[in-house]
C-alpha cells in the first residue's frame, strides 16, 4: 500500500460496525447518525464494505442497487490519520467490483473526492449545492398542502423523477421525520426531511415549478425553527437559487453528480428541486 507497509483487508460492514462508521463519520464533520448506517446496511447488507488495518476499520463505503440497471455509490470516508495511503482508491475499485453488474452507476462527489472517480471512469453529469440556514420563523403551512404519510400516492411519481424505485427508502425517510413530510393537491409534488447530527436535511423535494417548491421547504422548516438545516439544491433554474436565498440559505459546498455507465433517465430531474443527500442520490 502506498505510503506504509500495512496491508488492507476488506470485509463486509456487520450492524456492530456501526459506532465506527459513526467515528469516521464525526472526523470528518459529516452529517449521518445511527439510524442512516443501520439503513445502508438493511438496503444493501452485501453492498457495505470497511477497509481494515491492523484489525481497525479505517474507511467505508456502501453501495446501494435501486434497480437492476442504477446503483448509487456513498459513504467513502476515510480516517484522516490513513490518508494518502490509497485507501479511498482501494474502496472504490471494490465497490465497482460488487457493481460490474449494473449498467448505470452513480455518486455525487465532493472536491476532495471528484479527481478519484474521475480517473476511474466517472462522467460529470450534473451540479448540486449545498445551502445551510437557521430555519426561521414561518407563519402556519400552507392549507393547500397535506400530511404525506406513506410512499404509495407519489411512488409512481418519484420513479419517473428519480430513475429508479425506492419506496422502501422513501417509507424510511417519512417514517424517521413524519412532521417534515408533506405533498401538493393531487400528489404532485412532495418534500421529506430527515434529522443528522448537526442540522435537519431536506430532502427530496418535488415540484412542478420553484413556487410550489418553495411551499414545500417552508413546510419542512416551519417544524426546524431555530435549527441549522441544509438543502442539496439542484441548479437547473436559477430561480431556485434566489428563493432559497430569501428564505436565508447560504451556499456552503458544491457537489458534483457523477456516474459510469449510461446516463439512463436525465438525473436532475426538471421538477427536482433538491435531492436526498449525496449518500443516497
Amino acid at each position: 500500500m502506498p505510503g506504509g507497509a500495512d496491508s488492507i483487508t476488506i470485509r463486509r460492514l456487520l450492524p456492530g460496525d456501526i459506532p465506527t462508521g459513526l467515528r469516521l463519520c464525526r472526523a470528518s464533520r459529516w452529517n449521518q447518525v445511527e439510524r442512516d448506517w443501520a439503513h445502508f446496511l438493511q438496503l444493501s447488507p452485501q453492498g457495505c464494505l470497511g477497509a481494515q488495518v491492523d484489525d481497525r476499520i479505517v474507511g467505508t463505503v456502501a453501495t446501494v442497487r435501486y434497480e437492476p440497471d442504477m446503483a448509487w455509490i456513498g459513504m467513502v470516508l476515510v480516517d484522516p490519520s490513513a490518508r494518502g495511503r490509497g485507501i479511498g482508491t482501494v474502496l472504490l475499485n471494490e465497490s465497482l467490483e460488487l457493481l460490474r453488474d449494473v449498467p448505470s452507476v452513480w455518486l455525487d462527489a465532493t472536491a476532495a473526492g471528484y479527481g478519484l472517480y474521475k480517473n476511474r471512469g466517472f462522467e460529470e453529469d450534473s451540479r448540486l449545492v449545498r445551502m445551510e440556514c437557521l430555519a426561521p420563523p414561518l407563519s402556519a403551512i400552507d392549507q393547500a398542502l397535506l400530511p404525506l404519510t406513506s410512499p404509495g400516492a407519489i411512488g409512481e411519481l418519484d420513479r419517473s423523477i428519480f430513475g429508479a424505485a425506492r419506496r422502501f427508502h422513501l417509507a424510511w425517510l417519512i417514517e424517521g421525520c413524519p412532521e417534515c413530510a408533506w405533498t401538493l393537491p393531487g400528489n404532485s409534488g412532495y418534500v421529506m426531511a430527515r434529522h443528522g447530527e448537526h442540522f435537519l436535511q431536506i430532502g427530496p423535494v418535488v415540484a412542478p415549478d420553484p413556487p410550489a417548491a418553495e411551499l414545500l421547504v417552508k413546510a419542512a422548516l416551519r417544524h426546524a425553527q431555530g435549527r441549522p438545516v441544509v438543502i442539496d439544491a439542484t441548479l437547473h433554474d436559477p430561480a431556485w437559487r434566489q428563493r432559497l436565498e430569501a428564505l436565508g440559505f447560504l451556499e456552503q459546498r458544491d457537489f458534483v453528480r457523477m456516474r459510469k455507465g449510461p446516463a439512463g433517465s436525465k438525473l436532475p430531474h426538471p421538477w427536482e428541486y433538491a435531492i436526498v443527500g449525496p449518500e443516497f442520490g
